[in-house]
Parts: C-alpha cells; structure tokens; sequence
C-alpha cells in the first residue's frame, strides 16, 4: 500500500480499479442487453464473480482509500458496451 499511497500522493485520491474480466459482486449477467439471472449451484458463485480487481478494490478500501470505484464487468464489459477507450472521452 505504501506504493499506491506513494504513487496517489493521498489517500482521498480518486481510483478507478478495473481488470481484464473485472468481477462483479452481482449475481445478474447481463446478456444481450437484457439482464438475466442464472441460478447459482456453486457457494463460491452465489456472491458474484471473483476478479484480481475486486481483490484490489477490497484491499484499498481496507487500507483507508475510500473515494475508489470498481468497475464492474472489467474493460471487456466496457468494451462490449460501446464505450471509448482512448481520448478525450474516454
């Protein structure tokens, strides 16, 4: 943590933490634009998908950053939906 506060210069940095896959907390997967829920037959699946990214998000959280967001779905979903990936808008 010494190199994200390092790095940051504060703990009250805005963070954005995202991964290839990005896991999600959600239960719900999003298909074809409509939302669906699939039943859960796994414990370890019945609380979202696991990513490096959540694991991060957990332990800055724990660490005292408090002004980070997750991005759900990863910069695959990201991707998927159509949002820019370089420039201004991005």
């Amino acid at each position: 943590m010494e190199d994200a506060l390092r790095v940051l210069g504060s703990k009250n940095a805005k963070i954005i933490v995202a991964c290839g896959i990005g896991g999600t907390l959600s239960t719900d997967v999003k298909v074809a634009h409509k939302v669906k829920t699939y039943k859960v037959k796994a414990a370890e699946r019945m609380y979202g998908r696991e990513s490096r990214s959540l694991k991060a998000a957990h332990a800055l959280y724990k660490a005292g950053f408090k002004n980070l967001r997750h991005m759900n779905g990863g910069l695959q979903q990201w991707k998927y939906q159509g949002y820019p990936l370089e420039g201004e808008n991005a």
